[in-house]
């Protein structure tokens, strides 16, 4: 009973930090427990409707065994401490009281730096102000607003290059990861990064998110460009720098990964849509594309290899693309059981695009 009490409790304090994150137009993203090293989720904060992308990682104790006479507490370890010490963004500790239904927070980073003795301890039970109610999410906001500017400095950029090496450490790895986007997205040289190093990490999460932010520096088809909305389109030149990079530093390898999140088919609006736009800023990708055809051994996958070439070749040269239908209907000619791959060379005949998603 007792097991089933602290855990209905420690849900009560997390639906409580969650509702209330939402409550003021933040996003509350939970870290799966298997991948949590002391952190519970991680908050972004939105200003005018608008995602910052700088994130604020939580730690959410619940329950009796937080506070005492003197108020709230977090009870800790010595790896626990490091790993904290270590992150690349900040760390709050929040505390629930269940009886009061409230919470408060403190700056676990802040907190570690100004007490470095701190991480020679085994143990340690970090107070928590009860000054700091997080019902006052605009001051907890605040707070953390200002304090960015050291996650933003030269210092911390090498200790998030450092973790986005980890790739043995998925989690360490996505916390370089998010610090290079949320705080050093302005260096070219994190983009550098982020890409290059793409083909090496093992976890697809981390592949999936640097897929994601590529994606939001391609403008949207779907979204209609007028003189009242212009200014949101991109205006610099981000998108030419991401092509570049793409292009070399994306192999078959690279692109394969990609493909995997598009399996279930192409549709406007979903994430599978957001990869094949990220694969368009490629250079000659239908040519590693075709590559990756004739290497695949599975003719269900390789049929799909082959229909994703042809809506990039067609954009090349269609008799091209007619050619290499022939050789390969030809040299696979038990492919294409649905007539699909048939059915595009006939548009692709009549002279028609064949349209994506």
């Amino acid at each position: 009973m007792t097991t089933r009490r602290n855990k209905l409790i420690e849900d009560e304090g997390t639906i409580y930090i969650q509702n209330l994150v939402r409550k003021h137009n933040c996003i509350y993203q939970e870290v799966e427990l298997k991948n949590d090293q002391g952190n519970d989720c991680y908050i972004e904060f939105i200003t005018n409707e608008v995602a910052t992308s700088f994130c604020v990682f939580a730690q959410i104790k619940s329950g009796k065994s937080y506070r005492d006479k003197s108020g709230y507490k977090i009870p800790t370890d010595h790896n626990h401490l490091a790993y904290w010490a270590n992150h690349t963004n900040p760390v709050a500790g929040i505390v629930y009281d269940e009886l009061k239904q409230e919470a408060y927070w403190v700056n676990i980073s802040k907190y570690l730096k100004e007490n470095p003795l701190i991480l020679k301890q085994k143990t340690h039970s970090i107070r928590v102000p009860k000054a700091n109610n997080f019902s006052l999410f605009t001051s907890f906001k605040n707070h953390f607003t200002q304090y960015i500017q050291y996650y933003k400095s030269m210092e911390n950029y090498g200790r998030s290059l450092d973790n986005f090496a980890q790739i043995d450490k998925p989690n360490i790895c996505y916390d370089g990861f998010k610090s290079l986007y949320s705080n050093h997205r302005n260096k070219s040289s994190a983009w550098y990064y982020m890409i290059s190093n793409f083909g090496k990490i093992r976890e697809s999460d981390i592949h999936r998110n640097i897929l994601g932010v590529i994606s939001n520096y391609i403008p949207s088809d779907e979204v209609l460009w007028t003189n009242k909305n212009k200014e949101f389109l991109f205006q610099n030149n981000m998108q030419e720098k991401l092509s570049k990079l793409l292009t070399e530093s994306f192999g078959l390898k690279e692109i394969s990964l990609a493909i995997d999140f598009m399996r279930e088919g192409i549709v406007r609006g979903t994430f599978n849509y957001k990869v094949y736009k990220v694969l368009s800023l490629i250079g000659y990708i239908h040519e590693k594309l075709l590559k990756i055809t004739y290497s695949e051994t599975l003719p269900e996958r390789r049929d799909f290899d082959f229909w994703l070439f042809i809506h990039f070749s067609q954009r090349h040269s269609p008799d091209f693309t007619i050619n290499k239908i022939d050789d390969y209907l030809k040299q696979f000619p038990d492919a294409d059981p649905d007539g699909v791959i048939q059915g595009m060379r006939q548009s692709l005949l009549n002279r028609e695009k064949i349209p994506m998603g």
